[in-house]
Parts: structure tokens; C-alpha cells; sequence
């Protein structure tokens, strides 16, 4: 729970069957270092928001509604928004929240959740504006706001791990599957994350070093990585206020947001192609298909350069 950070100014009791307009504006900016990713490549995300409001009335009625942002697809470390949500609400209420989840959006099953959901509670500001309101005193000035996560979904670092350390190709050559496990999503121990390094066994006659211990140090820093930010601005407006100064939702107009400057252009495929290659696959995905590609070609070299000093030979050796 992330505590309002208005200072408190009790909310007096008398009439509180008299209700007032208001309009509830929440402006989600941007997430920044994300270290959870679920997306194919293991290293991004087609991130969206979900942000669920409830509120509990003088009458103790409860209500609930949920709203999402748009998706910043092949979001890695970071993500922008600029998303406004508005909602028409009476004061006094006796409880106003919202809870925030980052979502990992997915077209062909279950959206995932990155971390644990973290709720912002808005009672202060909600009794505080009431109370100035009533008095005649300035309005509360829109509040910005940091909500952290810090509680990852496993299986997402889990994944995120393995797929950096190519198992998958290693497991293909030999590696022991218990070893390997990881790659292809089979149950791994318990005590995973927290067992001591272990000397790495070898690939068959390769002799290449399995990924499963290896990486002890980099797996370590993964999973103890710094928590998520979510950056937004939360306004609480009279109806009149609201009125004068009116505001779209989402990004439309009137008072429009800029649209996110780093989001990939659509003409990325076609003005970088390598680029955007390791936008959708990832760098190490990316990386595995580079060096692919030039053994291929090496290979390839090599057999004409191979197949053109035997002809060169035979015609010498020819009467």
C-alpha cells in the first residue's frame, strides 16, 4: 500500500448527507526499470496498466471499476504512457483507492501479471479536499505519486534467466536436462535461487560449459535487481473546477497528452531491419542468429574455396 502524501486535515462530520461533484483525474506517465519480462524473447514486454478504482460510500456501498492504458509493445526496461483516466465521483466518500498491475498483454493466452499489484490509497486527499472546500481554502495542487513494485512473479525471472543463457541449444547438444530443465519449462527445485554454485558440467564431446550453474553470479543479480517505478499524477477537481478546465481521457483532446516518444515507429522492419529484428526476438536471440548466419557463411566459404582448389587440381594433374 502506498500511502497518500497529502498532509491530513480530518474530515468534520456534520452534513454528511450533503454531497458534492467531483472529477478524479489519474495521469499514469511511464514505468520505469522493469527487470521482469515475459515476453517470448525473455527480454521485453507488451506492457499495459491495469489500474482498478474502488470506492465505499458514507453508506458503506461499495463500488469498483477498472480501467487499462494502451500497450507500449517491445517495452524493455522502460515504458511510457501519458494515459489519463478521469472518473465522476461524490465526496465525502469513507474509502477511495486504486490498485495498480503491470500486465505483460498477450494475444494468443492469459495476460501476465510482472509483479505483485501495489495499491495507492487516496483518503487524505479525498477528505482533505472536502475539508478546504468547506472552508474556502486553496485546493490541493495535483499530486505526483511513485508506486514501487517489488515483489516479481517468479516464473517470469525464471524464464528470464534461462532464456538469456541460451539452455535450449546447449540441452540440443548434450547438456544433461536436469541442468536444463529451466529452458523447457519443466518444475525446477525449490531452493533454485538460493543453492550454493555448483561446478558446471560439460556438453558430451563438444566440451561446451552447461548454462545451468555457470551463470550463478548474473542469475543472483537478476533476481535481487532493483524494484519497478511507476510514475503518475493524481488530481481530485470540483465539478466547476473540472468544467473550466476540461480534460479527455486517454490521450485525446481537450488538454491532449503528447503521444510517447519512445515507442518503435511501424517503418522500423522497414528503415532498420536488424534493429527491429532485435526489438521482436531479443538481443540474444538476435545474437544466436548473427553468429548462425556467419558460421553458415563461413561453412559455405570455406566449401567453395574447398570445391575450387579441387577443380584447380584436377585440371593441373589433367593431360
Amino acid at each position: 500500500m502506498v500511502e497518500d502524501g497529502v498532509p491530513y486535515e480530518p474530515l468534520v462530520i456534520n452534513n454528511l448527507s450533503t454531497t458534492l461533484e467531483f472529477e478524479l483525474r489519474v495521469v499514469i506517465w511511464n514505468v520505469t526499470d522493469i527487470g521482469v519480462f515475459k515476453g517470448a524473447s525473455g527480454e521485453r514486454n507488451d506492457l499495459k496498466v491495469r489500474v482498478e478504482l474502488f470506492m465505499t460510500g458514507i453508506d458503506l456501498e461499495d463500488a469498483y471499476e477498472i480501467y487499462y492504458t494502451d500497450v507500449h509493445m517491445f517495452a524493455k526496461t522502460t515504458a511510457t504512457y501519458n494515459w489519463r483516466i478521469i472518473k465522476k465521483l461524490r465526496l465525502p466518500l469513507a474509502s477511495l483507492s486504486l490498485k495498480f498491475t503491470l500486465i505483460d498483454n498477450n494475444a494468443t493466452h492469459d495476460d501476465d501479471a510482472l509483479y505483485g499489484s501495489e495499491s495507492l490509497s487516496l483518503d487524505a486527499l479525498t477528505h482533505t479536499t472536502m475539508t478546504r472546500l468547506r472552508n474556502d481554502d486553496k485546493l490541493v495542487d495535483p499530486l505526483d505519486y511513485i508506486v514501487t513494485f517489488d515483489e516479481p512473479m517468479g516464473q517470469g525471472m525464471v524464464e528470464l534467466w534461462c532464456q538469456s543463457y541460451w539452455c535450449a541449444p546447449f540441452e540440443a547438444m548434450g547438456c544433461p536436462a536436469s541442468v536444463t530443465s529451466c529452458c523447457n519449462r519443466r518444475d525446477m527445485a525449490a531452493d533454485f535461487f538460493d543453492a550454493s554454485p555448483e561446478p558446471a558440467p560439460f556438453c558430451g564431446w563438444l566440451k561446451l560449459v552447461c548454462c545451468g550453474r555457470t551463470g550463478y553470479r548474473r542469475r543472483v543479480r537478476r533476481t535481487t535487481s532493483s524494484p519497478a517505478h511507476l510514475h503518475c499524477t493524481v488530481s481530485l477537481l470540483p465539478k466547476e473546477v473540472a468544467d473550466q478546465h476540461p480534460a479527455g481521457q486517454g490521450r485525446s483532446a481537450p488538454d491532449e497528452l503528447p503521444e510517447p516518444p519512445d515507442r518503435p515507429s511501424p517503418n522500423l522492419m522497414f528503415t532498420d531491419p536488424v534493429g527491429y529484428l532485435n526489438l521482436v526476438v531479443g538481443q540474444q536471440t538476435c545474437a544466436l542468429i548473427k553468429a548462425t548466419s556467419v558460421c553458415f557463411c563461413g561453412v559455405l566459404i570455406l566449401g567453395i574455396i574447398a570445391f575450387v582448389i579441387a577443380q584447380i587440381v584436377i585440371a593441373a594433374r589433367m593431360p
